[in-house]
């Protein structure tokens, strides 16, 4: 049995079988790139009207025919992709002398590269909406939680002392970063290839920068080699969304292990949770260890979508046809995970008894061995040697550290150093108080509460910069879209 794929195989080839159309086709995942397809068939015939190619008339039957493509349109798979598709739907209505002009001067190679990186450059606006959101709440839960003091963790052990609100300004510094990757490849990413043909251009004069800005481009890709055969855009993007969810993971990591009964540092909402099919009394993390299940199946797109180019000479291969629906699998993926994210972090119980519960006095180790080395006139390795002395001790008799800091630290320096120093007993409670500990650490980025406001003010102002950077390029793309519609109607004045 065959399919009618004439429009594509013309009189060069026969007729190709169903198994072979079906292996072929991408229309499954051409469906997001319906919308972009028609808007650039509609700026082509703008653009060649303009050109003196195309005369009027021609162009306004095929752009009416081509408005009339909306959510119900269906896609054939025998067709192959949505290039074709929309071809075949204008020359059904229109015939085949008017219809058949709607791939006069450009080439599926340029139109497609051109619709993933529109569908690209409104993924990535969407992108930074929600990290700006979930950024918002991090920020909004530093505020409300100075006072929280937790334990830090070196290689999943206690280390030092901080504060919660330090903890969330590391996730959101992190966040920060993948905003410049995204707001750099937003740039890179909205340049159009449209124009280029299939590799090599076209003899007939495209204008190739008015398609360019009638659909919101900021530039071109120059190069018509380059512009076709690229997806290095879609690897930088696909990268960027991979660190991405790696950031998130570790939120999500921390969710997933501060809410079981052993931490007990967060309680997360009944609607994020779940609990047992056999074990009534479970309540399950299971929102937070989806999310962070994503970041693999991401790292798998990504992979898999540089083996697919890796070999690729210069020039379209139909192999990059399977790179798209990872594309467009990592997007949805990392919307949905940091949108989630962003809800479930608002509603989260933090509980500050536990987290104190938690705090012992070797987690001012490291700050005894400074003061001592930057007081007493001894180096930092011998004081470094002298707390670790005094911490077995600790460990061995099962007293705090601060006791035995109290009654050994004279002897234990005298028989490591040689040298006699005095340290009263109020010295020593107050280089153990928790709060002065973290309090009196004012470098720059240190959990101290004065470092802490003065961070969340600083990062305050950032979050406004990169809301004015989506309302920028969002502004952008409407005024295209206005322009777009504008020139569609002067045609149609002219065009009877």
């Amino acid at each position: 049995m065959t399919n009618n794929v004439d429009i594509l195989r013309g009189n060069r080839l026969s007729k190709t079988s169903d198994l072979a159309s079906s292996f072929i086709s991408s229309v499954n995942d051409d469906l997001p790139l319906i919308e972009p397809v028609k808007k650039i068939n509609i700026a082509h015939m703008i653009m060649l009207v303009k050109q003196n190619v195309l005369d009027k008339k021609t162009a306004n039957k095929c752009i009416k025919t081509l408005k009339l493509i909306d959510d119900s349109f269906k896609l054939n798979s025998s067709l192959e992709d949505v290039h074709m598709n929309v071809e075949s739907f204008v020359i059904s209505r229109l015939g085949n002398e008017i219809g058949g002009q709607l791939n006069l001067a450009k080439s599926r190679n340029d139109q497609v590269a051109t619709a993933i990186r529109m569908i690209s450059r409104t993924s990535i606006l969407s992108i930074l909406t929600n990290i700006h959101e979930l950024q918002k709440v991090i920020l909004n839960l530093s505020k409300t939680h100075t006072d929280y003091l937790m334990p830090s963790f070196t290689h999943l052990q206690h280390a030092q002392i901080i504060t919660l609100s330090h903890n969330l300004l590391a996730h959101y510094d992190s966040l920060s970063r993948d905003v410049e990757r995204f707001q750099e490849t937003y740039y890179r990413v909205n340049k159009s290839p449209q124009g280029s043909g299939a590799i090599a251009s076209v003899i007939i004069d495209v204008d190739r920068d008015y398609i360019a800005k009638l659909l919101g481009f900021n530039g071109i890709i120059e190069n018509s080699i380059d512009a076709t055969t690229t997806r290095d855009f879609c690897i930088e993007l696909m990268s960027n969304l991979t660190l991405l969810m790696l950031n998130i993971e570790k939120i999500v990591n921390e969710l997933v292990l501060w809410s079981t009964s052993e931490f007990s540092y967060v309680e997360i909402s009944d609607e994020f949770s779940s609990t047992s099919s056999i074990m009534p009394q479970k309540k399950n993390p299971v929102i937070a260890e989806l999310i962070r299940s994503k970041s693999s199946i991401i790292i798998g797109d990504l992979v898999a979508s540089i083996g697919i180019i890796k070999s690729l000479t210069l020039g379209y291969s139909i192999d990059i046809q399977d790179l798209t629906p990872r594309l467009w699998n990592s997007i949805n993926k990392s919307l949905s995970s940091v949108h989630l994210l962003t809800i479930m972090l608002s509603t989260c119980k933090f509980n500050k008894e536990s987290m104190f519960k938690n705090l012992d006095d070797t987690m001012i180790a490291a700050d005894l061995a400074n003061y001592m080395a930057s007081n007493y006139n001894i180096s930092f390795r011998q004081s470094h040697h002298i707390v670790g002395t005094l911490s077995k001790q600790a460990l061995v008799t099962d007293h705090p550290l601060s006791y035995i800091v109290k009654n050994n630290l004279i002897k234990t320096t005298k028989k490591i150093t040689g040298k006699t120093i005095k340290v009263t007993s109020d010295e020593i409670d107050s280089i153990f108080n928790y709060s002065k500990n973290v309090n009196s650490k004012t470098t720059k980025g240190s959990p101290s509460n004065s470092e802490t406001n003065r961070m969340i003010k600083l990062r305050q102002v950032q979050l406004t910069n990169s809301s004015k950077f989506i309302t920028k390029e969002q502004n952008s793309l409407n005024k295209s879209e206005i322009l777009l519609e504008k020139s569609i109607n002067n045609l149609s004045g002219g065009g009877n």
